[in-house]
Protein backbone atom coordinates (compact mmCIF):
# COMPACT_ATOMS: atom_id res chain seq x y z
CA UNK A 1 0.00 0.00 0.00
CA UNK A 2 1.05 3.62 -0.20
CA UNK A 3 -0.09 6.70 1.66
CA UNK A 4 -1.44 9.77 -0.11
CA UNK A 5 -1.77 11.96 2.96
CA UNK A 6 -2.47 15.67 2.49
CA UNK A 7 -2.84 15.40 -1.29
CA UNK A 8 -5.84 17.28 -2.59
CA UNK A 9 -7.50 17.80 -5.95
CA UNK A 10 -8.96 21.22 -6.67
CA UNK A 11 -12.65 21.44 -5.69
CA UNK A 12 -12.57 17.91 -4.30
CA UNK A 13 -12.34 16.50 -0.80
CA UNK A 14 -9.00 14.95 0.21
CA UNK A 15 -8.56 11.35 -0.90
CA UNK A 16 -7.96 8.41 1.39
CA UNK A 17 -4.43 8.36 2.76
CA UNK A 18 -4.04 4.57 2.52
CA UNK A 19 -4.06 3.07 -0.97
CA UNK A 20 -4.15 -0.72 -1.17
CA UNK A 21 -3.15 -2.73 -4.22
CA UNK A 22 -6.25 -4.33 -5.81
CA UNK A 23 -6.27 -8.13 -5.62
CA UNK A 24 -6.58 -8.45 -9.40
CA UNK A 25 -3.45 -6.36 -9.99
CA UNK A 26 -1.54 -8.23 -7.28
CA UNK A 27 -2.48 -11.52 -8.93
CA UNK A 28 -1.21 -10.34 -12.30
CA UNK A 29 2.09 -9.26 -10.76
CA UNK A 30 2.48 -12.65 -9.06
CA UNK A 31 1.92 -14.45 -12.37
CA UNK A 32 4.50 -12.24 -14.07
CA UNK A 33 7.32 -12.66 -11.55
CA UNK A 34 6.78 -16.40 -11.07
CA UNK A 35 8.48 -18.58 -8.47
CA UNK A 36 10.92 -17.16 -5.92
CA UNK A 37 12.04 -18.88 -2.74
CA UNK A 38 12.11 -15.87 -0.39
CA UNK A 39 9.85 -12.85 -0.98
CA UNK A 40 10.06 -9.56 0.92
CA UNK A 41 7.47 -6.77 1.21
CA UNK A 42 8.76 -3.77 3.22
CA UNK A 43 5.32 -2.10 3.41
CA UNK A 44 3.17 -5.18 3.78
CA UNK A 45 -0.06 -3.47 4.87
CA UNK A 46 -3.00 -5.76 4.16
CA UNK A 47 -0.78 -8.27 2.39
CA UNK A 48 -2.31 -7.82 -1.07
CA UNK A 49 1.00 -8.22 -2.90
CA UNK A 50 2.20 -11.31 -1.04
CA UNK A 51 -1.12 -13.14 -0.67
CA UNK A 52 -1.23 -14.38 -4.31
CA UNK A 53 2.39 -15.51 -4.07
CA UNK A 54 1.32 -17.70 -1.13
CA UNK A 55 -1.95 -18.89 -2.64
CA UNK A 56 -0.34 -19.82 -5.96
CA UNK A 57 2.55 -21.60 -4.28
CA UNK A 58 5.09 -19.26 -5.87
CA UNK A 59 7.24 -18.84 -2.75
CA UNK A 60 8.39 -20.79 0.30
CA UNK A 61 9.22 -17.96 2.71
CA UNK A 62 7.76 -14.46 3.10
CA UNK A 63 9.21 -11.55 5.06
CA UNK A 64 6.98 -8.57 5.84
CA UNK A 65 7.69 -5.23 7.48
CA UNK A 66 5.20 -2.51 8.37
CA UNK A 67 4.98 0.40 10.79
CA UNK A 68 1.61 -0.93 11.96
CA UNK A 69 2.03 -3.78 14.44
CA UNK A 70 -1.49 -4.95 13.56
CA UNK A 71 -0.89 -5.08 9.80
CA UNK A 72 -3.16 -7.77 8.34
CA UNK A 73 -0.47 -8.86 5.90
CA UNK A 74 1.65 -10.29 8.71
CA UNK A 75 -0.55 -13.41 8.66
CA UNK A 76 0.98 -14.36 5.31
CA UNK A 77 4.56 -13.94 6.57
CA UNK A 78 7.10 -16.31 8.10
CA UNK A 79 9.14 -13.41 9.50
CA UNK A 80 7.86 -9.96 10.44
CA UNK A 81 9.18 -6.65 11.63
CA UNK A 82 7.38 -3.59 13.01
CA UNK A 83 9.40 -0.55 11.96
CA UNK A 84 10.01 2.06 9.29
CA UNK A 85 12.00 0.07 6.74
CA UNK A 86 13.81 3.20 5.52
CA UNK A 87 15.35 3.64 8.99
CA UNK A 88 16.42 0.02 9.48
CA UNK A 89 20.16 -0.06 10.25
CA UNK A 90 20.89 -3.73 9.57
CA UNK A 91 19.12 -6.68 7.92
CA UNK A 92 18.09 -9.33 10.53
CA UNK A 93 16.16 -11.75 8.31
CA UNK A 94 16.80 -14.22 5.50
CA UNK A 95 18.09 -12.65 2.30
CA UNK A 96 15.21 -12.30 -0.19
CA UNK A 97 15.22 -13.39 -3.82
CA UNK A 98 12.78 -10.64 -4.78
CA UNK A 99 11.21 -7.51 -3.27
CA UNK A 100 7.57 -6.72 -4.10
CA UNK A 101 6.24 -3.47 -2.66
CA UNK A 102 3.76 -0.63 -2.78
CA UNK A 103 5.55 1.83 -0.49
CA UNK A 104 4.13 5.06 0.91
CA UNK A 105 4.31 7.95 -1.54
CA UNK A 106 4.66 11.03 0.61
CA UNK A 107 5.33 11.91 4.22
CA UNK A 108 9.10 11.39 4.19
CA UNK A 109 11.07 13.76 6.41
CA UNK A 110 13.40 14.78 3.58
CA UNK A 111 12.50 16.15 0.16
CA UNK A 112 12.94 12.66 -1.27
CA UNK A 113 9.87 10.59 -2.04
CA UNK A 114 9.24 7.46 -0.01
CA UNK A 115 9.48 5.19 -3.08
CA UNK A 116 13.01 6.47 -3.62
CA UNK A 117 13.93 5.93 0.04
CA UNK A 118 12.48 2.40 0.03
CA UNK A 119 14.24 1.53 -3.21
CA UNK A 120 17.57 2.93 -2.02
CA UNK A 121 17.30 0.90 1.18
CA UNK A 122 16.54 -2.27 -0.80
CA UNK A 123 19.63 -1.79 -2.95
CA UNK A 124 21.71 -0.92 0.13
CA UNK A 125 20.80 -4.21 1.84
CA UNK A 126 20.50 -6.55 -1.13
CA UNK A 127 22.57 -4.99 -3.92
CA UNK A 128 21.56 -3.39 -7.21
CA UNK A 129 20.95 -6.79 -8.85
CA UNK A 130 18.01 -7.78 -6.61
CA UNK A 131 14.74 -8.16 -8.56
CA UNK A 132 12.25 -5.53 -7.37
CA UNK A 133 8.63 -4.85 -8.27
CA UNK A 134 7.38 -1.47 -7.08
CA UNK A 135 4.00 0.21 -7.44
CA UNK A 136 4.63 3.93 -7.47
CA UNK A 137 3.18 7.21 -8.75
CA UNK A 138 4.52 8.04 -12.22
CA UNK A 139 6.05 11.20 -10.81
CA UNK A 140 8.78 9.13 -9.18
CA UNK A 141 10.26 8.43 -12.60
CA UNK A 142 9.13 11.41 -14.67
CA UNK A 143 8.86 14.41 -12.34
CA UNK A 144 12.54 15.36 -12.36
CA UNK A 145 13.11 19.10 -12.20
CA UNK A 146 16.77 19.35 -13.19
CA UNK A 147 19.63 17.51 -14.89
CA UNK A 148 21.45 17.51 -11.54
CA UNK A 149 18.60 15.86 -9.64
CA UNK A 150 19.87 13.27 -7.17
CA UNK A 151 16.94 11.07 -8.11
CA UNK A 152 17.97 11.28 -11.78
CA UNK A 153 21.46 10.13 -10.83
CA UNK A 154 19.93 7.34 -8.75
CA UNK A 155 17.66 6.21 -11.59
CA UNK A 156 20.68 5.99 -13.89
CA UNK A 157 22.06 3.31 -11.57
CA UNK A 158 18.76 1.40 -11.43
CA UNK A 159 18.02 -1.28 -13.99
CA UNK A 160 14.36 -0.72 -14.83
CA UNK A 161 13.67 -3.65 -17.14
CA UNK A 162 9.88 -3.26 -17.49
CA UNK A 163 7.10 -0.76 -16.89
CA UNK A 164 3.43 -1.64 -16.50
CA UNK A 165 0.90 1.04 -17.37
CA UNK A 166 -2.00 1.17 -14.93
CA UNK A 167 -5.14 3.30 -15.49
CA UNK A 168 -6.00 5.65 -12.65
CA UNK A 169 -9.41 4.01 -12.19
CA UNK A 170 -7.75 0.89 -10.76
CA UNK A 171 -7.00 2.95 -7.64
CA UNK A 172 -10.40 4.70 -7.26
CA UNK A 173 -9.55 6.18 -3.85
CA UNK A 174 -6.30 7.76 -5.09
CA UNK A 175 -5.75 10.96 -7.02
CA UNK A 176 -2.31 9.95 -8.31
CA UNK A 177 -1.51 8.23 -11.60
CA UNK A 178 0.33 5.02 -10.75
CA UNK A 179 2.58 2.60 -12.62
CA UNK A 180 4.40 -0.63 -11.78
CA UNK A 181 8.19 -0.65 -12.18
CA UNK A 182 10.11 -3.91 -12.57
CA UNK A 183 13.84 -3.94 -11.80
CA UNK A 184 16.24 -6.72 -12.82
CA UNK A 185 13.56 -8.95 -14.36
CA UNK A 186 14.82 -9.05 -17.97
CA UNK A 187 12.61 -11.91 -19.16
CA UNK A 188 9.49 -9.73 -18.98
CA UNK A 189 8.39 -7.48 -21.88
CA UNK A 190 9.79 -3.93 -21.57
CA UNK A 191 6.33 -2.37 -21.58
CA UNK A 192 3.13 -3.98 -20.35
CA UNK A 193 -0.43 -2.81 -19.81
CA UNK A 194 -2.49 -4.19 -16.95
CA UNK A 195 -5.06 -6.77 -18.09
CA UNK A 196 -8.43 -5.17 -17.38
CA UNK A 197 -10.33 -8.43 -17.98
CA UNK A 198 -9.85 -9.47 -14.34
CA UNK A 199 -11.32 -6.17 -13.15
CA UNK A 200 -14.30 -6.37 -15.51
CA UNK A 201 -15.11 -9.90 -14.34
CA UNK A 202 -14.98 -8.78 -10.70
CA UNK A 203 -17.25 -5.79 -11.32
Amino acid sequence: MYHAKNIKVKNQAPKSNVIYTPDQLAGQIANLVGKHSVVFDPAVGGGALIKPMRVMGLCHHVIGIDINKHAEGFRFCNETGVCDFTKLEYWPFKMPDIVIMNPPFNGAESRQLYPELFLRKCFEFFGYDIPVVMATPVGFRSNLRSFTSKRLEFLRDCNITSIMTVPATIYPSACIQTEILFFNLPKLPPHMVVDLTDFQQAA
